[in-house]
């Protein structure tokens, strides 16, 4: 995967840029942008003045992590999945063995090592409760719908970017992108190709009518979305495992199946690389072809309890304070001060305001978003917020309301 480096045109004031890679269900009319429609309920925007900039930098490292660790074996030795060799991966399980689960932890450490121009996420669930955390984060490209209708439109849209993509490495003869970037020996590349994560949970919102359009395009994607760098991570139910395997099984590099013990041990805390876990009773099966593992102890990112899944962006005094517990939408008021109101103030704006992407907030704040000090500072400069202001949730709305409208 490439990271990239955005090379975004500057205002006088220091703005960023307006523009923005969220994939939006309702376009806004008032976006001056230009839209590539795919069908009306769904488009890419993309602002006339970004797309005049067609140089993006990428890493000559291209390989930003490897792998995602997913439980640890008898020998206390870790399981890991590979960003490469496992590019699609299938988890199957009964009704309650944790699939969603394991999803959000692999998902946890896929944005925790990818900045949002790095890999853009993308999440279709049948219940989108059980990813509350990631609802707020940048890499998000599109919100989290239940509906048919936006699932076929997404998988669509996705079938269109990898044409877009293929056209491109065929256009310079290469096979993919670390073959373009070997070829032509440069650092440079003439369109924002991210890496996009496609993360399905459950297949029960395809019904007769459109389940031959859904697989159709998902089979699409898993085959040729790997040069591409678009991964696919999709769990099913035991259930539906038969009608997924007939149609997409020796799609998927990996296979995960999940099993639900009956011995409930305690939960203990664990650190990987920094990165916190705790360890859950559950066993997996993970065949790849080269070898099968059984996974003794399923992994679950404290994401999954906590809101750390944001930890690369929020401040670091937030982030020490993540052992215990906190309800994501207290997180302003749960993890600062009495002498901290003033930026609590902005956070709670922000955590407000999820009905505007990340993108456009970054862009209108014109700071990196979410660094609470920086926005808090700019809040207080221009006379929304100040260290003594005891604003009820209501008013602090209407302050990031107005401060939207305004800029």
């Amino acid at each position: 995967m490439f990271k990239f480096r955005n090379l975004r045109p500057q205002t006088s004031d220091n703005k960023l840029a307006q523009d923005t890679d969220r994939v939006d269900v309702i376009p806004s009319d008032e976006d001056k942008s230009e839209t590539l429609e795919i069908d009306p309920s769904i488009s890419l925007e993309v602002s006339q003045e970004a797309a005049q900039v067609k140089v993006k930098r990428i890493s000559p490292n291209w390989t930003i992590f490897e792998d995602v660790v997913i439980g640890i074996a008898d020998e206390n030795s870790r399981i890991c999945l590979n960003r490469h060799s496992d590019f699609n991966t299938l988890i199957s399980g009964t009704s309650g063995s944790g699939k969603s689960t394991l999803l959000r932890t692999i998902v946890a450490q896929y944005v925790g090592n990818s900045g949002p121009d790095d890999l853009g996420l993308i999440i279709l669930a049948s219940s989108p409760t059980e990813f509350l955390q990631f609802s707020v984060i940048p890499h998000l490209l599109t919100p989290i719908s239940p509906t048919t209708k936006n699932y076929l439109n997404v998988l669509t849209w996705l079938v269109k970017e990898i044409e877009k993509r293929q056209t491109f490495l065929v256009k310079n003869s290469c096979r993919d992108f670390k073959s373009y970037q070997e070829k032509f020996g440069t650092n440079e590349i003439d369109d924002d190709f991210r890496g996009i994560f496609l993360v399905i949970d459950d297949l029960s919102f395809i019904n007769d009518d459109s389940s031959a359009q859904a697989f159709e395009r998902l089979s699409h994607i898993l085959i040729h979305g790997r040069s591409v760098d678009i991964q696919v991570l999709l769990a099913v139910g035991t259930w539906i495992l038969p009608t997924v395997a007939q149609k997409l099984q020796f799609l998927f590099n990996a296979q995960i199946a999940l099993k639900v013990t009956t011995h409930r041990e305690s939960i203990l805390s664990s650190t990987i690389d920094g990165a916190q876990f705790l360890a859950s009773p559950g066993e997996a099966f993970v065949k790849r072809a080269d070898k099968p593992e059984v996974v003794k102890t399923v992994l679950v990112h404290k994401s999954d309890v906590d809101i750390d899944i944001a930890c690369s962006f929020w401040p670091p005094k937030a982030v020490s304070a993540l052992d215990q517990s906190v309800n994501h939408h207290e997180l302003g008021r749960s993890l600062l001060t009495n002498d901290d109101r003033w930026i609590q103030d902005a956070m709670e704006i922000i955590i407000e305001m999820k009905f505007c992407s990340v993108s456009v907030l970054q862009r209108k704040m014109g700071v990196s978003f979410p660094r609470a000090d920086s926005v808090a500072a700019l809040l207080e400069e221009r006379g929304y917020v100040s260290r003594e202001g005891n604003y009820s949730m209501l008013e602090i709305t209407q302050k990031g309301s107005e401060f939207i409208n305004q800029n």
